[in-house]
């Protein structure tokens, strides 16, 4: 159906009165767009009580459209709420049912407290799910510790798996301590232990050293994963980290790493995982940043890499190393720029070309890189020409931070890729006149690839200029 039919449907049966109303209801499910203009035009006109019966037959096609409607009439006239539940209630279609304890929630019904656990008790897994979203949002209200622990139970019965992992949310709402995280905790269902974990963070102090005493060693390893993510929560979580370091899935032991990478007091135990086989586990180390430790901890482990046959690590490693350099000046300056330097030397490429941009970045940001000048010179007067290349960036940067003369260098080699790196990467406009000059000279070059790209560049500047 075209939008502008839509439209005029909407207009021909929008007027005040019920029987409008009645002709409404016709329209609901014809078009997902007739439905999207049904609700936008019961948004903008004054609230009915006829309005709730559309609303009840929305509910089928747009559920999450439609609450703010029925919100917007139940507060105009709240005396409809307990007729609207009711219907509701006792609708054949689940969809309409998974409104029913947002609305008598929401809204204050005389028999709220039957109603939330009839709905707890419904057949349609996606009514309960909505249920105990509802009393989520609410905070367990009105119910007390007790009532709410009857929810629990009567959640634990259920024939559903699904509506048994819906507890913990449930549980949480409780303020007094109860026996249901320890039930949970030795639960057969691996998915019922996994609930309650990812609710760890809602969860009081003694509860919460509970779920760590019985799950730090659980089968599963997502189990494991959660705890290791969540030590924070952990009042005394000191015992855990050589539990986790031990663990036999290096994401758990690249998360505890993670977790103490700047706790002095486990420096040592730190240094044991320089020897992990596992390299996910080995680069969880970079993300240490406190001084003393990176000496001890952070360099061994690039010491370690440094001739390796796997370049990717050196290169993840590269990465982790001019990301701390942004952020803290002091490691660049007392660790860093030896490796950071090194690696414009590399024998790969990619790493080279990685190294020379970001120590391009770096000039820009600390003055004092000038004390790099006898690296950056030997990359750009390299015996390899590949090496001259790589160096282009940082050399660019250099000349243009501290007043060098690399790119003059690099203009004048013998080997033609190298002039044309450094022409893909100057801006003419703010070379000097000598820079200048060679790009002209380049212009009529007898070779055709510098002739060409020299051309271009200096046409960028004549439009420039022009």
């Amino acid at each position: 159906m075209a939008g502008n039919e839509i439209s005029d449907l909407v207009e021909k049966f929008s007027a005040h009165g019920l029987a409008s109303i009645d002709k409404l209801e016709l329209l609901v499910g014809i078009d997902k767009m007739l439905n999207d203009a049904l609700i936008n035009h019961l948004g903008t006109i004054l609230p009915e009580v006829a309005h709730l019966d559309v609303c009840e037959m929305m509910l089928l096609e747009e559920p999450e459209k439609t609450k703010p409607l029925i919100e917007r009439i139940l507060n105009v006239f709240p005396s409809s709420v307990e007729e609207f539940v009711g219907r509701l209630l006792r609708s054949s279609f689940y969809t309409q049912r998974q409104a029913v304890a947002w609305v008598a929630l929401r809204f204050g019904c005389e028999e709220v407290k039957s109603i939330v656990k009839a709905c707890i008790n419904d057949t349609s897994v996606p009514v309960v799910r909505s249920t105990v979203s509802a009393l989520e949002e609410c905070d367990g209200q009105p119910f007390n510790d007790d009532e709410l622990a009857d929810i629990v139970e009567e959640l634990h019965r259920s024939w559903s798996e699904c509506v048994q992992c819906m507890a913990p949310d449930v549980i949480v709402l409780i303020k007094k301590k109860t026996r249901f995280v320890a039930e949970t905790c030795v639960s057969n269902s691996w998915r019922r232990r996994y609930a309650i974990v990812k609710k760890i963070e809602k969860l009081c102090d003694d509860d919460i050293a509970t779920v760590y005493l019985y799950l730090s060693e659980d089968p599963e390893e997502e189990i494991r994963i959660c705890l290791a993510k969540s030590m924070e929560h952990v009042k005394d979580w000191s015992g855990f980290v050589s539990l986790f370091l031990r663990d036999s899935s290096p994401t758990v032991r690249a998360l505890a790493i993670q977790a103490v990478g700047c706790r002095e007091e486990f420096q040592e135990v730190l240094k044991d995982v320089i020897s992990d086989g596992n390299w996910e586990v080995r680069k969880a180390l970079l993300c240490v940043q406190k001084a003393e430790m990176y000496r001890n901890v952070v360099v061994p482990l690039i010491n370690s890499l440094q001739q390796s046959p796997n370049w990717r690590m050196r290169k993840e490693v590269l990465e982790s190393i001019v990301q701390t350099s942004k952020q803290d000046e002091r490691l660049l300056y007392e660790f860093l720029s030896k490796y950071l330097l090194g690696y414009l030397h590399d024998r790969v490429h990619d790493i080279r070309k990685e190294a020379s941009i970001s120590i391009g970045e770096l000039v820009k940001i600390y003055s004092w890189t000038y004390e790099w000048h006898t690296e950056i010179e030997t990359a750009v007067v390299s015996k390899s020409y590949l090496h001259r290349i790589t160096s282009v960036c940082a050399a660019l940067s250099f000349d243009e931070v501290h007043g060098t003369n690399f790119i003059k260098r690099l203009l004048n080699d013998k080997v033609v890729n190298v002039k044309l790196s450094v022409l893909k990467v100057i801006d003419l406009s703010v070379m000097d006149q000598e820079i200048r000059s060679m790009v002209m000279d380049m212009c009529e070059s007898n070779d055709r690839d510098l002739q060409a790209m020299a051309r271009r560049v200096a046409n960028v500047e004549l439009h420039e200029v022009i």
